[in-house]
Formats: C-alpha cells, sequence, structure tokens
C-alpha cells in the first residue's frame, strides 16, 4: 500500500480529525478528559465528543489560511494528522514565533510503521517554506515521542515548572546572604541582558538593537504593575555577588507567580545559591497572596531543572523546537 499525505480537502477529513483527536484524549490525555467530565458529570461519550469538537474550534479557527491539517491516508483509509498553525508567544525574548505542531495523532491500527514521522516531515516542509522555525510541546512521560523528536533533531527550548508554595522559615545558608534589591544595579542589568540576549540568539538570529528594545520591554512589565516585583540577591559574608532572581505576577493567572529572570555570578564560590534563592522567592510568593510559583525554564538559563525537581517542582513536559532558517 502507498502513503499519501495530503492537506485537508472535506468535512469528512474534518470529522476524522476530530474523532482521532478524542481518542487521542481519553487515551493519552487523561487530564483533558477528566476535566471535561467534571465539568460535565452526566455527559455520555457521544456528548463529550461533541463537547471536545467545541471546544476546539472555539480555541481555533479551523478555516482561517494559516491553519493547516495535514491528513495520512493508507490505501484509501485515513490513519493520522498532523495540525500546525502559527503559534504566538507572549514570551519577550521568542522572537521567531514559530509554526506550532498543536497536535500530532496516528491511529494505532497503523502505528509503528513510520507514519508520525513522515507527517513530521511535511510539516517541517510547510513550515520552511513560509520561512519559518517548528516547535510544539511534548509530555515528559511520552517518552517514544520525545525519542522520536530528538531523532529529527529537536532540541529543547523551555521548561515549564511549578509547585504549590508553602510556608518556610528561613531562606539563609550559613555562608552567604540574600537580600531585597532595591532598583536594578548596572552590574545586574549586564547579567540579565546577557542571559536575555542567549536566550533570544537559541531561536532567532536577531540585530542587537532588536534584543536591546525586547530586553527594555521585558524588564517595562514591572511598571505596568508598581510595586509587584522583587528582586533577590545572594551574597556571601564578605558581600561577593552570587545570583539573583526577579519575581512577579504571572500575567496569565492572578494566583500564579512567576520568576521571569534567574542569573548567577561568574563564580559562586562552591556555593549553592540557586536553591536558596528560590526558596526566598517561594516566601516572597505565599506572602504575596499567590498560591503557586511558576517558571519557564529556558535552556540557557543558570537555573538547572533537577535542582527545581528536588525541591518539589513538576515538569509536566518540554517545549522543543527545530531551527530551519
Amino acid at each position: 500500500m502507498t502513503l499519501e499525505i495530503y492537506e485537508k480537502r472535506d468535512r469528512e477529513d474534518m470529522d476524522f480529525f476530530f474523532k482521532l483527536g478524542f481518542w487521542a484524549m481519553k487515551t493519552h490525555r487523561r487530564a483533558m478528559f477528566e476535566q471535561i467530565m467534571r465539568d460535565h458529570p452526566d455527559a455520555t461519550d457521544d456528548e463529550a465528543f461533541e463537547i471536545h469538537k467545541r471546544e476546539a474550534t472555539e480555541y481555533m479557527d479551523f478555516s482561517k489560511p494559516e491553519v493547516r491539517i495535514f491528513v495520512a491516508s493508507e490505501g484509501g483509509q485515513r490513519c493520522g494528522y498532523l495540525w500546525i498553525a502559527p503559534r504566538n508567544s507572549e514570551d519577550m525574548w521568542d522572537l521567531e514565533q514559530p509554526q506550532w505542531i498543536y497536535d500530532i495523532v496516528v491511529d494505532p491500527q497503523f502505528q509503528g510503521q513510520g507514519i508520525g514521522q513522515q507527517l513530521m516531515k511535511v510539516g517541517e516542509e510547510y513550515a520552511k517554506s513560509l520561512p519559518s522555525n517548528v516547535g510544539l510541546f511534548v509530555h515528559s512521560d511520552n517518552e517514544p515521542a520525545i525519542s522520536l523528536y530528538k531523532k529529527m533533531q529537536y532540541s529543547v527550548k523551555a521548561v515549564p515548572v511549578s509547585k504549590k508554595v508553602v510556608d518556610a522559615e528561613s531562606s539563609e545558608g550559613g555562608s552567604f546572604i540574600i537580600r531585597e534589591i532595591e532598583g536594578l544595579p548596572q552590574f545586574l542589568r549586564d547579567l540579565e541582558y546577557d542571559r536575555f540576549r542567549k536566550m533570544v540568539l537559541f531561536s532567532a538570529n536577531a540585530e542587537e538593537e532588536e534584543v536591546r528594545e525586547r530586553f527594555e520591554r521585558h524588564l517595562g512589565r514591572s511598571e505596568k504593575v508598581p510595586g509587584k516585583y522583587r528582586r533577590f540577591a545572594a551574597f556571601t559574608n564578605q558581600d561577593q555577588f552570587l545570583g539573583a532572581v526577579w519575581v512577579g505576577p504571572s500575567g496569565f493567572h492572578d494566583d500564579v507567580a512567576q520568576i521571569h529572570s534567574f542569573v548567577l555570578g561568574e563564580s559562586k564560590s562552591g556555593q549553592e545559591p540557586d536553591r536558596f534563592l528560590v526558596h526566598r522567592t517561594e516566601i516572597w510568593t505565599k506572602s504575596a497572596g499567590f498560591s503557586t510559583l511558576y517558571i519557564l525554564l529556558h535552556s540557557e538559563d543558570d537555573l538547572e531543572i533537577e535542582t527545581l525537581q528536588s525541591m518539589g517542582y513538576s515538569v509536566p513536559g518540554f517545549f522543543m523546537e527545530k531551527r530551519l532558517r
């Protein structure tokens, strides 16, 4: 049999898209399905499908030309799809705005035949023609998919981590001190800019002037809600700078605080100020009335994911990207 991959043509293709997507949600994305059932506890399976379909169409207008669905067909039988569209990131360091693979699913009867990889290649060719990079999100427990994406040269770009904050009494170690910083000293501005620049250049070739302008807008978020942001820095007992964290509202949920910047000095002198800085940030998060601390950990960040995991932070998945331009 011959595999054919084509762009959706008719209503039957869309019906297939919604039905296979519903199967994938019930099978591999149980949290999403369970949320539907919590909101509609008396819904039958058919009614849950209609809710899934309605929510998908409310989330994205599939009639727009920039929203593409590629369908795989084997011997005239539809067997998989790939959904790709632009992703408008609100992260200041994300200049690229890549084409985003929102979903890719292969019918279980046809899995193990390389159809998923062929769909990925079609999506990449489409993104490359624009031209654009291509990105996606993969759940941390989906090891086969992660393995496939790495094989296809996707790199982890950022990792969303979060934790419900709890009360704590102390945030200082025996050999260094953590204190709040007023304003933004030039040495710290330089450190934060260097980190920000690396994050931008991970995905895009940008002029220095554009990076600077984005960085200033990034810093300017604190001016919109004065008094809602804090910077904490770690110093040795000899007043040597070790690291700093900038925290404030997340912007996407009133109950969530976010670490917007985390930098370490050139030398930590064998210390581990990162854990204590995060701990101090948790204390502030709780005292400021937030319930959760969130960090979108970029691959260029100084903070290590292993450190956060050891402190009880959850890692639902990974944002991955492949440079095509």
